[in-house]
């Protein structure tokens, strides 16, 4: 991924992953449209997840690539608006744009479940979610390294 970019990979259960390339400088105003029209719709957040991943399955399916122009903005709303994570998913970007200028996000659903993941590249998370519990969030502390517990 190039330089000064943010990136968000989609990983939704049925269909090939796909990932959206983003100017951050242009994230904050996308993301305001998208919050008005969430608090607008009163969309909980687990539907709107739902809701999500089955558009970007039809969309997938169907070869529209042009509805990821939608679809990429709200699932990035959804990383930086999680009830439990969305503020520290929200540091953790900026903090990786500004120190390595770049930033890539993967949001998995598989089943009823989300994972959210920030890294260099594209995070197969779906070993790790059959591996979790329902209902588990976990916060990997900040550049630990493989294998380290706290």
């Amino acid at each position: 991924m190039p330089a000064g970019r943010l990136a968000l990979t989609l990983d939704i259960e049925g269909v090939n992953p796909s990932t959206c390339i983003m100017d951050p400088a242009a994230v904050p105003a996308v993301l305001e449209l998208v919050d008005r029209e969430m608090t607008r719709l009163r969309i909980p957040y687990g539907s709107a997840v739902a809701g999500l991943a089955a558009e970007f399955r039809s969309a997938r399916r169907q070869g529209d690539d042009g509805a990821m122009a939608g679809i990429g903005p709200a699932c990035l709303w959804l990383a930086f608006n999680h009830p439990q994570t969305g503020a520290l998913m929200r540091e953790r970007v900026s903090d990786a744009l500004r120190r390595e200028g770049k930033a890539h996000l993967t949001l998995t659903v598989a089943g009823e479940r989300l994972c959210l993941a920030l890294g260099p590249q594209f995070v197969d998370a779906v070993p790790l979610m059959e591996a979790m519990p329902a209902d588990c969030v976990v916060v990997a502390p900040e550049r630990a390294p493989c294998g380290t517990t706290h």
